[in-house]
């Protein structure tokens, strides 16, 4: 109150000098008067406030305290958990959960490392052949008190980077853009690609691979695909890319509030669609994210041989087709910003022990790569050509892909199934 009136120059020693000097000035001095009320009252009685209907602006320092959770499911890929986690602890993400399994390559070992000291949750994720890890891990940590207190909550992957483009960039500025009636927000994805890049370097990703696909682009079903923030108590079960609605929800009748990265709402499709949304749904105004599906090829040969999680599909889905269909380097611009996540990677590995671990894990990956590097087909690889194919045959390939699979195909029209 004082300081408001120091501002303005009106109290009761000016009251005088400014009637005389300013026509009209009383009804000013009323005015200024009366808001001065009202700022006093916000911050000494707000109960009068509301009771008397005086609006009140959310600032974001009265906004509620929201948690903020991912969830992951992991097959090794232990060099790049510390960035990953850096990263998004810089966004406002205060838990963790890792559900692993079958790791040779010390993540296990960084994993125990980081429950140690609080930061994250981790637990081992048994599997038979039969089952799909990662639906594993969403059913188990659907039974997790952390997972169902929290207020938001996503399934990604280690190597998908939220990039919030809105206000201060964390998630608290992304809520307040998209309004805190929301219930889920999908986040599309923007590839981003090798940029020519051969070697495995222990330098964090996000700095090492700046090149991606153009924001916005079509010609491409890839660019659909999204994972999903979502408020958990609002939904039945967690899946990989967007919760499924609870038992006696109806799809356009729940009440649900679904937006996309720019906040604005989608279709009912959504609730029937798998892991893509339309064309006409794509949103990267607010948010989206980095997928970081390739990274060098040396990093890809290890992604290859890690597989898809489960030992007995290791070479399923990760072929040279998936490389070619996934290396795109178009655009350098919009950058991700790293100067939270290289703060937080700095403060993880001040500690001693998880610095060593995380050195061993780089060490073990290396020693695994000097094992395929002599291989025929991975020194093709290497060397910049995808073995077993020509390049002339790819680009066809890639032309009728596009053609059965772009935004304008009847193919788009089929959502897959969850």
């Amino acid at each position: 109150m004082r300081q408001f009136h120091d501002h303005c120059a009106v109290g009761p020693d000016n009251q005088t000098r400014v009637v005389a000097s300013c026509p009209g000035a009383v009804c000013v001095y009323k005015s200024l008067a009366f808001l001065a009320s009202i700022a006093f009252l916000r911050g000494v009685c707000p109960e009068l406030v509301t009771k008397f209907k005086m609006p009140m602006k959310r600032t974001p320092t009265d906004r509620p305290h929201r948690v903020f959770h991912l969830l992951t499911s992991i097959r090794n890929e232990g060099p790049y958990i510390v960035e990953w986690i850096a990263h998004h602890r810089a966004l406002g993400v205060e838990r963790f959960t890792f559900f692993h399994n079958d790791c040779d390559d010390g993540a296990d070992q960084i994993l125990r490392r980081l429950q140690e000291l609080g930061v994250i949750e981790a637990f081992d994720n048994p599997v038979r052949e039969d089952q799909n890890p990662q639906f594993v891990a969403a059913r188990r940590a659907g039974e997790l008190q952390s997972i169902n207190s929290s207020d938001w909550v996503a399934f990604l992957d280690v190597d998908e980077f939220l990039d919030v483009r809105c206000g201060t960039r964390t998630l608290d500025a992304l809520i307040d853009a998209v309004g805190e009636d929301t219930d889920a927000i999908s986040f599309n994805w923007r590839f981003m690609g090798s940029g020519g890049q051969v070697t495995f370097e222990d330098n964090p990703v996000m700095e090492r691979f700046v090149t991606g696909n153009r924001i916005g682009e079509l010609d491409h079903r890839r660019y659909r695909g999204i994972k999903t923030l979502f408020r958990p108590q609002k939904f039945g079960r967690i899946s990989l890319h967007r919760p499924m609605l609870k038992s006696a929800d109806t799809p356009g009748e729940c009440g649900l509030r679904w937006v996309n990265g720019s906040g604005n709402p989608m279709g009912v499709e959504i609730f029937q669609s798998g892991y893509q949304t339309g064309a006409d749904a794509l949103g990267y105004d607010l948010a989206y994210l980095n997928h970081y599906a390739v990274r060098s090829r040396e990093e890809y040969l290890l992604k290859r041989m890690r597989g898809s999680a489960r030992p007995s599909h290791r070479r399923s889905r990760f072929g040279f087709r998936y490389w070619d269909d996934c290396d795109f380097n178009t655009s350098v611009e919009p950058r991700i910003p790293t100067e939270g996540m290289l703060r937080e990677r700095a403060a993880l590995l001040a500690d001693a022990e998880l610095a060593r671990l995380h050195h061993n894990c780089v060490e073990i990956s290396r020693a695994k790569l000097a094992t395929l590097r002599d291989t025929p087909e991975a020194a093709k690889f290497l060397a910049g050509k995808l073995p077993g194919v020509p390049p002339r045959i790819l680009r066809r390939i890639g032309r009728i892909y596009r053609k059965f699979t772009g935004p304008d195909s009847a193919a788009a029209d089929k959502a897959p199934k969850a």
